[in-house]
């Protein structure tokens, strides 16, 4: 793998998205640091730490939790009604779903979408996105 050029190099950051990422194991053992994905439920994002300090471990550097970094998804807006509009409004990209499950309104957090399909052309793949539930 070539070497950086820079001494000390900048930090090198990679984004985990798996729960329990082997990534994670290597980028640490690497001397790379985590960032956790801001679309991952709060469980998923838990297990990230304990792959990062046990690649730390394997070369003998220290896990510090102030090089783990999670990502979040912030809207800012002029005031309340804009970011409410926004969210909710008739045009908002977020109007499809009502933030319920079987009538049960769901609980505020970031839930995670998969599409598998296949092309006209027959070609097969996977979509994943998020949606930001708040009220």
């Amino acid at each position: 793998m070539p070497k950086p050029l820079q001494r000390p190099h900048p930090p090198i950051v990679v984004t985990a998205v798996a729960p329990f990422s082997k990534g994670v194991t290597e980028a640490a053992a690497r001397g790379w640091d985590p960032i956790s994905a801001n679309f991952l439920m709060p469980q998923w994002v838990r297990t990230h730490w304990p792959r990062y300090a046990e690649g730390c471990a394997r070369t003998g550097r220290g896990a510090d939790p102030a090089n783990w970094r999670v990502a979040k998804s912030v809207f800012v807006a002029e005031d309340s009604a804009t970011a409410r509009d926004y969210a909710t409004g008739p045009d908002s990209p977020y109007r499809f779903w009502d933030g319920t499950y079987s009538g049960t309104p769901s609980p505020i957090d970031t839930y995670v979408w998969r599409i598998d399909l296949t092309e006209l052309s027959g070609e097969s793949r996977m979509v994943i996105g998020h949606v930001n539930l708040v009220r």
